[in-house]
């Protein structure tokens, strides 16, 4: 029978995120330690090496490191997209309130609902989440714009969607380039793949209660 895997996103991604999660962890290391001292060095940088190793050797994928700062380019972008977002959103939500056809159809158009619910932005993937912003980049007319600043919403929370969805595009083609891996995995290496997605995901739950208990 076929190893189960126990992760539900492609290979390519839970390694590309679990590498994220462990330079996060780098990053705060020294809290970590203090928590949990068997955490401390090489037990991070052991795992990032086993996730490159596994990008390389499983995957087949040479430019792990390019792979990388691709991500995080993506997530950088990503990140900062959501906060004009979520801006932008709030301040057509409030100023529409009492006229919510109008409401609906100005977020719609700019996909940010969809059959009269809102959408939840932060669980697009990032395929999708480059296409909403091409969506808002085109459904925003001059006149939409100039009815939704007059009503007062900051427009230079539009200017910045605008150049995230012009910057946002061509870092996710880049990234999904780099991604483009098919082919046929043993029962090894799948078992791999779990054990470093099981890993990882206990780093990262133990990782977030320690911090959030210490705040």
């Amino acid at each position: 029978m076929p190893i189960a895997r126990h992760f539900s996103t492609s290979a390519v991604n839970m390694l590309t995120a679990s590498a994220t999660i462990i330079d996060n962890g780098i990053e705060v290391k020294d809290f970590l330690v203090t928590e949990r001292p068997a955490w401390e060095d090489p037990f991070l940088p052991n795992q990032k090496t086993r996730i490159d190793k596994a990008i390389k050797e499983i995957l087949g994928i040479d430019n792990a490191d390019e792979l990388h700062r691709r991500t995080e380019d993506v997530n950088k972008a990503r990140a900062e997209a959501l906060i004009h977002l979520g801006k932008f959103k709030a301040q057509v939500k409030e100023d529409f309130s009492s006229i919510k056809p109008q409401r609906n159809n100005i977020l719609t158009s700019l996909g940010l609902m969809s059959g009269g619910r809102f959408i939840r932005l932060d669980r697009l993937d990032d395929e999708e989440f480059s296409q909403m912003l091409q969506t808002f980049k085109k459904g925003l007319s001059p006149e939409m714009r100039a009815e939704i600043e007059a009503k007062g919403t900051n427009p230079a929370h539009i200017d910045a969607i605008l150049t995230k969805a012009d910057e946002f595009y061509p870092l996710n083609i880049q990234q999904e380039h780099l991604k483009n891996v098919s082919k046929t995995l043993t029962d090894k290496q799948e078992e791999e793949l779990n054990a470093i997605y099981d890993d990882v995901s206990s780093f990262a739950k133990l990782g977030f209660s320690l911090k959030m208990r210490n705040n």
